[in-house]
């Protein structure tokens, strides 16, 4: 497994609120798996912190451009995070469109404020976070989960075998994604994003699909992350499932006040 966790400090320049920490970790494993598709970026821009996941289908040349060209691309932008969440976007499919193989593309973007989130979606790579209702989640195109995504690929001219959206004799279980050249049309390059509040004690969860198969792990998962889980953690358990063959990859981005001399006192005494 390669787990790479790590804790981010605001620096003197940052907006960070002061009582509040941040904490990042991450962790990517190829599974059962002959290759890894999976790419993934965690970084510090301008203002906020930048989490990305490129779950990669048909070879993994896609996914690792868009995770070398994202931040680059991130800091040619400017305006609203909603704005320039669709600049990037649109930048990648320009940079992919030629490419036969394919690759989702979750983007999210949180402010030093740590007030709120900003989420662009194209594919099926989970975006979960806490929020004032518990838990919400970020637009997937599944088509064997999405029956309105589904049904807009077959508009497009899509036949759905039960499994894929297929044009030719190629199928795809999505009806987004970046690259996939010869299934243009069908599946479209159009982003899902979405903006929403953070709590003071919060998390946010970037993965790979393969990080849960149904809707019953998804709400393990949840509890875990309710209960501390990192993102190594996270990995690890999806291995465990039996019947789970997918990369698995998932940054865990946490939000947490930090504890005043106050309640050290109280909690000595």
């Amino acid at each position: 497994m390669t787990s790479l966790p790590s804790r981010l400090h605001a620096n003197s320049n940052s907006d960070v609120p002061p009582e509040l920490r941040i904490k990042v970790t991450h962790a990517s494993d190829q599974g059962k798996r002959r290759y890894q598709e999976d790419r993934y970026l965690v970084c510090r821009v301008t203002g906020g912190h930048l989490l990305a996941i490129f779950d990669g289908h048909g070879g993994s040349f896609t996914s690792q451009l868009c995770k070398s060209k994202l931040r680059n691309l991130w800091t040619k932008t400017s305006g609203k995070p909603s704005d320039r969440l669709s600049l990037v976007m649109c930048a990648l499919d320009k940079l992919t469109a030629m490419y036969g193989d394919g690759s989702t593309a979750s983007v999210v973007y949180i402010p030093d404020s740590l007030q709120s989130i900003h989420v662009a979606t194209l594919g099926d790579s989970p975006v979960i976070w806490k929020n004032r209702n518990g838990c919400e989640q970020a637009p997937e195109h599944n088509v064997r989960t999405n029956d309105k995504e589904r049904i807009e690929a077959e508009k497009r001219g899509g036949h759905f075998d039960g499994i894929y959206i297929c044009r030719g004799g190629l199928g795809l279980q999505m009806s987004r994604s970046l690259g996939d050249r010869y299934l243009r049309g069908v599946v479209i390059q159009t982003p899902d994003i979405v903006e929403d509040h953070l709590l003071r004690n919060s998390w946010v969860v970037v993965a790979s699909d393969g990080i849960y198969t149904n809707e019953g792990e998804k709400q393990r998962m949840i509890q875990r992350l309710e209960m501390g889980a990192d993102a190594e953690d996270l990995v690890k358990f999806a291995l465990a499932i039996p019947y789970n063959r997918d990369n698995v990859t998932a940054i865990v981005f946490r939000i947490g006040e930090k504890r005043g001399k106050s309640s050290r006192a109280r909690k000595s005494s």
